[in-house]
């Protein structure tokens, strides 16, 4: 897919949207709309009354909903703090229904039993690996991701 911008505030390369700012905010929201949609079709396998043990559950949110709440996160890693909640929040509303975990029970405790990390240190593990492997590249889109990450620090 071709960048397409026409002089807006956004631009989507790639099924990522870029604002001007570099808050992800859109493309937290699209990815939100992909989730949902995609946990609609599953919901029948993940639900609390379905025949399917823990352990195959558990492989469903991480082989086909995961991804998808992960989609471009090493690039989306400086992302504001609150859109990078949005999506953790999915995912944990995902990993209690998969635990049918009352309300009381604590998130981390819930991913401790089902032996899944939580979304903020999947995205840091994905990013720490993805910007190790950039000095190997040796072409202009390299100095582009790293213009992006510094200009995102200092603005923290």
């Amino acid at each position: 897919m071709a960048p397409q911008s026409n002089g807006k505030e956004k631009c989507n390369i790639w099924e990522v949207v870029l604002d001007k700012q570099l808050i992800f905010q859109a493309h937290t929201s699209q990815i939100k709309e992909k989730y949902n949609k995609a946990f609609r079709a599953q919901y029948s396998l993940i639900c609390i009354s379905s025949n399917l043990n823990l352990n195959n559950k558990v492989l469903i949110y991480l082989a086909y909903l995961r991804p998808i709440l992960t989609y471009a996160s090493h690039i989306c890693a400086c992302a504001a703090r609150s859109n990078l909640r949005s999506i953790q929040v999915l995912g944990n509303k995902t990993l209690r229904m998969i635990a049918n975990a009352s309300w009381y029970h604590r998130k981390i405790d819930i991913r401790n039993a089902l032996n899944v990390i939580s979304i903020q240190q999947f995205i840091q593990k994905l990013a720490k690996n993805f910007y190790g492997k950039l000095p190997d590249i040796n072409n202009l889109t390299k100095f582009l991701l790293m213009i992006i990450m510094i200009n995102r620090i200092v603005r923290d």
